[in-house]
């Protein structure tokens, strides 16, 4: 939650809109479902409405109502769905399969016969998650923090107070719970370091992001080109919006 302080006679000059992330082309009647969290091997998406024929899958992919997921044959897939159920669902290629809002259903001859394997993250993360600042690949253009622009001669962070005790409280609570899930986590599984991402951005604190980014950018992954997409993100909200530490 942005705390911006309110002063009299502040004008708006402007607000800064996030663009989509790459590869966006979502309709306007889709809607997000699910995030994709972990690929070994080859996957891509359809998407008919849009145009979009076999496109190559990355972790950080956003998946739209409408989407087709192909996995090629030896192919592990794990789709984070952004309900408050914190339904997770890890498939095996080869397959393809419809993705729906209550659920993934396998297409053609195999649809009763491949089912996926359901578990559940933590209920806690898929809010956080579904309301993150951070940018995925095909994010919807536009979903993006509002930002008031500050006077000639005020830099932005100066109008950001500095974190309330309840705030460091939320992120240490956030950490340790980071710190938990990685015990038990598939250490190619983002969703851990997506949900402490997540709860930093929202407080602005790009220092301890890009600490963290770094250390996952350390030893190669899979996830490779969403933390570098983010380190880039990072660094350029870091230019303009800081939220200083509490005193």
């Amino acid at each position: 939650m942005n705390r911006f302080l309110t002063a009299l006679g502040l004008m708006i000059l402007g607000c800064l809109f996030q663009p989509g992330g790459p590869g966006w082309s979502a309709t306007e009647k889709s809607h997000e479902l699910a995030i994709v969290t972990k690929i070994s091997g080859v996957a891509y998406y359809s998407n008919p409405a849009e145009g979009v024929n076999l496109a190559p899958l990355k972790p950080g992919t956003k998946i739209w109502s409408g989407d087709v997921l192909t996995l090629n044959q030896g192919t592990k897939l794990k789709l984070h769905y952004l309900d408050t159920k914190g339904r997770c669902e890890t498939w095996w290629g080869a397959v393809s399969f419809n993705v729906l809002d209550n659920g993934g259903v396998a297409i053609g001859q195999s649809r009763d016969a491949i089912k996926p394997q359901v578990t559940y993250a933590p209920i806690q993360t898929g809010p956080v998650i579904r309301h993150s600042l951070l940018p995925f690949f095909r994010s919807r253009p536009g979903k993006s923090e509002l930002r008031t622009a500050p006077p000639q001669g005020i830099h932005p962070s100066a109008l950001l107070s500095p974190l309330t005790e309840q705030d460091e409280h939320d992120i240490a609570q956030a950490e340790e719970f980071y710190r938990q899930e990685k015990i038990t986590a598939d250490p190619d599984d983002i969703i851990p370091e997506v949900y402490l991402l997540s709860v930093y951005a929202g407080h602005h604190q790009y220092t301890r992001m890009e600490n963290l980014i770094l250390g996952l950018l350390a030893a190669p992954k899979p996830a490779g080109a969403i933390l570098q997409y983010w380190h880039t993100w990072v660094l350029e909200q870091a230019k303009t919006f800081s939220v200083p530490p509490r005193k």
